[in-house]
């Protein structure tokens, strides 16, 4: 069974946590990854005894494709990935149409193409993410991708 990972941002210290994704929206909106939790299951209940929590900018959440690069570095939403084929083709990862798909301006006629995460990762690098390394895709701000 493929697990349900998501990773964000910390709010108190700018790094990067990974976990379970919940969030808040009563009275203001705020998001956490949770790392870890201990708790006691009943036939009644779930006693959760103690949180790893953090809460996140929720901008920067995104959830794990299930896939890894050539490094096995895991492949997040938001992540920027190059071909190691093709130096200077760096693809954002996004979420298109119920999957994860790797999206990048075709240099041939500045259309944006879209693949499967899962079915390219062959000679993928994963070279930073949107947030941290925005000037590694110079065409996202043009195009203003969702992510």
């Amino acid at each position: 069974m493929r697990k349900i990972l998501f990773r964000g941002k910390r709010v108190d210290n700018g790094e990067w946590t990974e976990g379970y994704f919940i969030e808040r929206d009563t009275p203001e909106y705020h998001a956490y990854i949770v790392k870890s939790f201990e708790g006691e299951v009943t036939d009644k209940c779930t006693d959760i005894l103690k949180f790893d929590i953090a809460e996140v900018v929720p901008e920067t959440v995104g959830q794990y494709t299930g896939c890894t690069d050539d490094e096995n570095n895991k492949i997040f939403e938001g992540d920027l990935i190059r071909n190691l084929e093709v130096y200077d083709d760096v693809s954002v990862v996004k979420y298109s149409d119920g999957e994860f798909v790797l999206q990048w301006k075709d240099s041939y006629d500045d259309s944006l193409s879209e693949y499967s995460v899962c079915s390219l990762l062959l000679d993928l690098l994963k070279v930073g993410n949107i947030y941290d390394n925005p000037d590694l895709l110079k065409w996202l701000d043009e195009e203003k991708v969702q992510v």
